[in-house]
């Protein structure tokens, strides 16, 4: 979509959003631009797809930027050695990685 508008001569839109296509063979274009945002569970498809991205002999996309909240910060730990896999394959491939973890508990 991008092309299509910088060869009209038009300005780029300031967001594509597209998906949800997190189908276990999906491929991200190289020169894209991967944002996640999950909450608690909510960020397993993302997850999963990363961790295909990061599995593969593909190319990873440019950047990835993935946001993800959850009430406890445990949680974090129970994916340490996925999010640690794509981040050494980022650096392998000088793309850029970067995870926003937040841990917001719930006020009674």
């Amino acid at each position: 979509a991008v092309a299509r508008h910088i060869t009209n001569g038009s300005p780029p839109p300031d967001l594509i959003a597209d998906g949800p296509y997190f189908y276990l063979q999906s491929t991200v274009p190289e020169d894209a631009v991967v944002v996640a945002i999950g909450h608690g569970t909510g960020i397993a498809p993302f997850l999963t797809f990363l961790g295909q991205l990061a599995g593969h002999n593909n190319r990873m996309p440019m950047h990835t930027h993935v946001f993800w909240t959850t009430e406890n910060a445990t949680d974090f730990s129970l994916f340490k050695d996925l999010l640690s896999t794509f981040s050494d394959r980022a650096t392998e491939q000088k793309v850029s990685c970067t995870f926003h973890l937040h841990s917001a508990q719930r006020l009674n």
